[in-house]
C-alpha cells in the first residue's frame, strides 16, 4: 500500500469517528471511552509486544534521539517566540504553544501511520523514541510552567526540584503507556517465553489499536471541535506539520 492510500485510510478512518459522533450514532460518553480503552489497554498491549519482540540491531538509539529533540527543541523554542512577541501572550501561553507545536501525536496518529508505511521496522524506532519521550516532555514542561507562573506573577517560588521530580514521577508510575512500556523492557531480558493463551491475547489487543485510536481521535475532534484562538492553534499546527 503507498502512502497515498495508507493516509486516505487513516482519514477515513478519523472521518469515521467523525461521523459517528455528528450523527448521534453512539452513546454520549462512547468516545472518551473508547478513548480510554485504547490508551489504556490496546496501545500499552501494542507497546509490550513490540518492545518485547523488536529487533534494534540495526537501530542507533543515540542518534535517533538527538535527530527527533534536536528537533522538539527548536520548534518549541520558535513557537514560544511567536506566541510571545508575535501574539503577546504572556509566558504561560508560551508554554502551552511551545508543547503544542512539538508534541507529537505518536500513539493515536503516530502508530498507525508509521506501521502502514515501515511495517515492524518502523514500530520498532518509533517505540524507542517512546521509551522516553513521556518522561522527557512532562518533566520539560511542568519545571517550565511553573517557571513561567512565577513571571507571570501566579506564583512566588518554585518548587524544589525534589517535590517536582516526586511529583512527575508519581504520575509516570501510573501512566498505563509508560507501564506498557517497562513490562516490554523488562520481559525482553528475561529468560521466559509467554504462554500461548497470552501470547494470543496480548496480539488481539494490539492489533485493534490503531484502528480504534484512529476512530477515537475522530470521535474527539467532534467534542472539543474548534473554539476561539484559532490564529494561534494554526500557527502552531503549521510549525508541527511543517517545521518540525
Amino acid at each position: 500500500m503507498g502512502i497515498v492510500n495508507t493516509l486516505a485510510l487513516v482519514f477515513a478512518l478519523v472521518a469515521i469517528g467523525y461521523l459517528l459522533a455528528l450523527r448521534g450514532t453512539l452513546r454520549d460518553g462512547a468516545g472518551e471511552a473508547l478513548g480510554d480503552f485504547v490508551v489504556a489497554v490496546a496501545i500499552p498491549a501494542l507497546l509490550f509486544r513490540t518492545l518485547s519482540q523488536a529487533d534494534f540491531g540495526g537501530v542507533k538509539p543515540l542518534t535517533l534521539w538527538a535527530a527527533y529533540f534536536t528537533s522538539i527543541l527548536c520548534t518549541w523554542v520558535v513557537a514560544t517566540l511567536l506566541i510571545r512577541r508575535g501574539f503577546g501572550r504572556d509566558a504561560r501561553s508560551g508554554v502551552v504553544a511551545g508543547l503544542s507545536a512539538s508534541f507529537s501525536n505518536l500513539l493515536l496518529l503516530g502508530f498507525p501511520v508509521i506501521f502502514a508505511l515501515f511495517g515492524q521496522a518502523g514500530t520498532e524506532a518509533l517505540s524507542l523514541i517512546l521509551a522516553i519521550h513521556m518522561p522527557i516532555m512532562l518533566t520539560t514542561s511542568v519545571i517550565l510552567n511553573e517557571r513561567a507562573e512565577m513571571l507571570d506573577g501566579l506564583r512566588e517560588h518554585q518548587s524544589s526540584m525534589g517535590t517536582t521530580l516526586l511529583r512527575i514521577v508519581k504520575s509516570l508510575t501510573s501512566n498505563p503507556l509508560v507501564l506498557g512500556i517497562l513490562a516490554g523492557v523488562i520481559w525482553r531480558f528475561l529468560p521466559l517465553e509467554l504462554p500461548d493463551f497470552l501470547s494470543e491475547l496480548i496480539d488481539r489487543l494490539a492489533a485493534v489499536a490503531g484502528t480504534l485510536a484512529l476512530i477515537s481521535l475522530g470521535l474527539s475532534l467532534r467534542r472539543f471541535g474548534i473554539a476561539r484562538n484559532v490564529p494561534q492553534a494554526a500557527t502552531m499546527t503549521a510549525l508541527k506539520l511543517l517545521f518540525m
